[in-house]
Order: structure tokens, then C-alpha cells, then sequence
């Protein structure tokens, strides 16, 4: 399933707690595009609830949607157990212009912080 909710103008967030597969991707993906707002950028947090299971093909569409909305993104901040889904964002920070940051579910006051300032 998909959460959605807002901070403010810019600063998004969603929150997976169900296997992430091409139509929740999908979602994400809209829910994000519809968040954009022209000449400015948005801060995004994504929490993935424990155990749930993000495929490495869909870390790869979502690192090519992020890529071609490069300049949307100031932050983004990724809630999650530790594991393969981490280094994939310390990978993704290397490519984008946005900050990208990780936390541990137990530091999701710090990244609702980070993403919010």
C-alpha cells in the first residue's frame, strides 16, 4: 500500500509498506510528477516500512526517473532497513544534483528534520 501526505508546498513525502512492483512504481511516480511546480524544486521523503521487498529492476526505473527530473529535487530523504536499498542510494547521491540522504526507521525524526529545513 501507498501513503501519501505533504509538509508543504515542497516537501513531500510517501510512505510503501507493500512489495514495491510496476504499478506501485507507477503511483510513486505520479504522485511525485504531480508535485512539481515549474522553475522550483521539491524535497521528498520515502519511507519503506520493514520487510518489504524492492526489486533491483525497480531501483533502476526509479534511478532513471529520478535522473531524467534531475533538477526537480533539492532533497531527498530515504527511511529503511539497512541492506542493498542503502547502497543504492549512497549510489544515487553520487549522480544527482539533489542531496540525498539515508536513515534507519529509528532516525525518521531526524530525516522528517532534514527534509523539512
Amino acid at each position: 500500500m501507498l501513503s501519501t501526505f505533504e509538509f508543504s508546498a515542497n516537501v513531500v513525502g510517501i510512505m510503501i509498506d507493500a512489495n514495491v512492483d510496476k504499478k506501485m512504481l507507477q503511483e510513486v511516480h505520479t504522485y511525485i510528477e504531480s508535485k512539481f511546480v515549474k522553475d522550483d524544486t521539491i524535497n521528498l521523503l520515502v519511507e519503506i516500512m520493514p520487510g518489504v521487498e524492492v526489486p533491483v529492476f525497480i531501483m533502476f526505473k526509479d534511478l532513471l526517473f529520478k535522473l531524467s527530473h534531475n533538477r526537480c529535487f533539492k532533497k531527498i530523504a530515504i527511511i529503511s532497513e539497512e541492506g542493498i536499498l542503502k547502497q543504492y542510494m549512497k549510489f544515487k547521491d553520487i549522480l544527482m544534483d539533489a542531496e540525498v540522504k539515508t536513515f534507519t526507521i529509528e532516525e525518521r525524526l531526524d530525516a522528517m528534520s532534514w527534509v523539512a529545513e
